[in-house]
């Protein structure tokens, strides 16, 4: 009938566009470990080089490579990704099957709960949780810990 044109499009742009992702991610975690340049390290006599061999994407303000960088954020990212994709699902997991089992009262408390969470902004949220966070100089891991929070709530 027609439609298996359409699945067969639909599953083959998928495949296509998850294979990316994951070539991206592994990239991401991969890279940094293969990268000859810090994180960190500054070169000031290398400050805004151009793209080229030795930084295909060129250098910042500090002399740093900006692949580099891209790379470790993109591990800080995609970490922090998945943890507030398990915190959800963990969350979401548990509510779902207390208000299935209960039932009635239960499911409507569970409700609104979940209706007040879901009307706070989520981007103005995460901003004032990073502006916390930096003012207490707290440490990456604990950062990502509770940036995944704040997204999973």
């Amino acid at each position: 009938m027609g439609g298996g044109n359409i699945n067969g499009f639909v599953n083959k742009t998928t495949k296509i566009y998850l294979s990316l992702i994951l070539v991206m991610a592994s990239v991401c975690f991969i890279g940094p470990i293969i990268s000859p340049y810090s994180l960190l390290e500054t070169d000031i006599s290398n400050a805004f080089s151009p793209p080229g061999l030795s930084h295909p994407l060129g250098t910042d303000s500090s002399g740093r490579d900006i692949l580099t960088r891209l790379l470790y954020g993109g591990r800080v990212s995609i970490s922090v990704g998945a943890a507030a994709a398990s915190a959800e699902l963990l969350i979401g997991v548990t509510l779902g099957i207390i208000s299935g089992y209960f039932g009635k009262w239960t499911d409507k408390i569970v409700m609104g709960i979940a209706d007040v969470f879901m009307c706070v902004p989520v981007i103005p949220s995460i901003l004032v949780a990073g502006a916390i966070m930096s003012d207490l100089k707290a440490e990456p891991a604990i950062r990502i810990v509770i940036m995944s929070l704040v997204i999973a709530l």
